[in-house]
Order: C-alpha cells, then sequence, then structure tokens
C-alpha cells in the first residue's frame, strides 16, 4: 500500500504540473485574441475657485494646483473630481482656522487616503480636519502606494523635516492588499510605474535592508514578459503572500514609526485597520505582528458591509466613497478621544 500510495502521489503530482502547463499555454494563445479591462485616466486643469487659509509657507497650508480628474473604465465615465495638491505634491486638505491649529496629523497609505475619485472635500484629510479642530491634518496619500513607499519617502526624502514641530499623530491606513505590494508580486508589477517602486528584503538578521527598486530583480524581467502573454482581466497573483512577508510589512512598518517617533518625541504613531475585499479581513496575522513590534492599532469598525455593491466603495474600482470616509473619520474621532 505504501508503494502505491507513493505512486499516486507522484503520478498526481506530474499530471498537475500537466494541467498547468495547458492552461498557460492556452491563456497565452488566448491573450492574443482577448481584450483585458482598459483603464484611461484624462486630467485637465481648472481654475481653483475655493478660499485660501492662512498660513502661506507651511507644509502643505496652499494648493497651487487643481485638475478635473475623470477616470473611465472601458469608456465609461467611473468618477470625476476636482483634485487640489500642493506644491509638495500632496492633495490639499482645506481648514478653516489654519492658523489657530497646534497640532499635527499625518495621514499615510495609497490612493484611497489620496481620496481616488472625490472631491477635496470628501477624503478622509478633510472630515478629519472637520473633526479634529485643533489639528493640522496633512495627507500623504500616494497612488498604488504601500508601507515601502512611505518609508522611503520619509528616510530618503526626509519628508517628515518638512512638517512643522508640534505635538500630534501619525495613521498608516492599512489593507491587507499591502503585503503584495510591499514584495512586489506579478500583478503589482503589471501597474504602471510599480517596478521602479522601492524594495526592501530581511536579511539573515531580520534587519530591513533597502535593495533599491524592483526594476533591480532579475526576475522582474520574466514578470514583464509574462504579462504580455497572459490577460490582465485573469488577474493572476503569485507568489502567494506567506508569514514572511507579512513580517517583513510589518517590519517596514516599525521602521516608518521608530523614524517619525524619533523625529517628533512624544508623538503617537497608529496603523488604522481597514477591513476589505481581500485575504485576512480581520487582520489576524497583522494584529500578532503589531503586538510583537509595539505598534498601536485601531480598528473601523462602522463599516460593516464593506462589500461590492454597496455605497462605501466605487464599482467597478473599488476604491473607497465618501460615505466611507465620513464613518473611518467618526472612528478615529472616538477612539483618540477615549485615549486622552
Amino acid at each position: 500500500l505504501y508503494r502505491y500510495g507513493n505512486f499516486f502521489k507522484r503520478e498526481f503530482f506530474i499530471l498537475k504540473v500537466t494541467i498547468n502547463f495547458y492552461i498557460i499555454f492556452i491563456f497565452s494563445l488566448a491573450s492574443m485574441t482577448c481584450f483585458a479591462v482598459s483603464c484611461e485616466l484624462k486630467t485637465e486643469k481648472v481654475k481653483f475657485s475655493g478660499a485660501l487659509n492662512n498660513g502661506v509657507g507651511d507644509f502643505g497650508a496652499q494648493p497651487i494646483s487643481t485638475l478635473l480628474e475623470k477616470t473611465f473604465i472601458d469608456k465609461k465615465l467611473v468618477s470625476q473630481a476636482k483634485v487640489s495638491k500642493t506644491d509638495h505634491g500632496m492633495r490639499y486638505t482645506y481648514h478653516d482656522d489654519w492658523i489657530n491649529r497646534t497640532k499635527q496629523m499625518v495621514l499615510l497609505g495609497d490612493s484611497n487616503t489620496f481620496g481616488w475619485g472625490l472631491e477635496n472635500n470628501e477624503t478622509l484629510s478633510y472630515l478629519l480636519a472637520k473633526q479634529f479642530r485643533d489639528y493640522r491634518v496633512y495627507n500623504l496619500g500616494n497612488y498604488g502606494g504601500g508601507p515601502h513607499d512611505v518609508l522611503y519617502n520619509l528616510k530618503e526624502k526626509g519628508t517628515l523635516k518638512k512638517l512643522p514641530k508640534s505635538k500630534g499623530v501619525m495613521i498608516l491606513q492599512f489593507f491587507s492588499y499591502y503585503y503584495m505590494r510591499v514584495i512586489g508580486t506579478f500583478n503589482y508589477m503589471t501597474w504602471q510605474g510599480s517596478s521602479s517602486r522601492p524594495w526592501y528584503k530581511l536579511n539573515a538578521d531580520d534587519q530591513l535592508v533597502y535593495q533599491g527598486t524592483f526594476e533591480d530583480r532579475w526576475y522582474s524581467k520574466w514578470y514583464e514578459r509574462l504579462n504580455s502573454l497572459i490577460p490582465a482581466s485573469l488577474y493572476l497573483e503569485f507568489p502567494k503572500i506567506g508569514e514572511d512577508d507579512i513580517k517583513l510589512t510589518f517590519k517596514i512598518i516599525e521602521r516608518i514609526k521608530n523614524i517619525y517617533e524619533k523625529e517628533f518625541p512624544g508623538n503617537t504613531f497608529y496603523v488604522l485597520l481597514m477591513p476589505n475585499l481581500y485575504s485576512d479581513p480581520i487582520h489576524k496575522d497583522a494584529k500578532k505582528f503589531m503586538n510583537q513590534y509595539g505598534i498601536k492599532y485601531l480598528e473601523v469598525l462602522s463599516l460593516k458591509n464593506f462589500k461590492k455593491g454597496n455605497r462605501l466603495i466605487f464599482n467597478p474600482d473599488n476604491h473607497l466613497t465618501s460615505e466611507a470616509n465620513k464613518r473611518i473619520a467618526k472612528d478615529i474621532f472616538e477612539y483618540i478621544a477615549r485615549e486622552k
């Protein structure tokens, strides 16, 4: 029985490899005739008509440009919004009494934090500025970004040194899809500009090491070649996320925390755990590492119906809507108020 068991096990493995080979081969042929979902982003400048606040010269205080940003998927208009930016490239956050605010709140994250598809008065940073009347809120959201981009910007570009010295908090809006961005998976490498993003690894001593960009990996070129053969609509995601990848992600976040708290002694760093449509929706693995590394976190509990087809996310893109941001801002305000 043992001999026959091993035989069938080996034959099953060979059969599985053969089937996978033919699947990839068929998809390669299909890619010649299949058309993936197209996403075209168009922007045009419009005149900024909002009231400017005081505090000229402060990091993030003034908008210098406003674009009408339209997003099309399959030539269908998905969203349209006026997007104002500062001279540092940040999303502008309007405060009606900027001069009188003595504390800071720094928001980190990706396009959800930036406010993709949202008007200036619908972003999370704007809604938080309305809730926290004594805080200046800085929106450092970055399209397609993740903790690896945040660390690079803080460490290599010295972004924090541009902020005024004041008491406050830093909040990293966290989704579990950040894992795939941190390790540079196949799907992530298909996004425009992703190959030029920073690449970090842990060495044998579990120390974080900057490796350059994903372009410097020898297999990134193979990802590009494979991408030209497989339709993007298949959304193939590999390698699969493992515990080492989650550990790497939170080592990066731990470094972000240390940099912030060193630059602003006495200030507090938080990770904002977001529910999502992807793996580990309750962030069980994330909490384990955050407890291990002494990282404070708060959870968004008001988005219980966070799923496709409701008014909390745009379809088919799945970015957060203004309604979702209102609930998130309320959760953050109540949590920090309790902490005081």
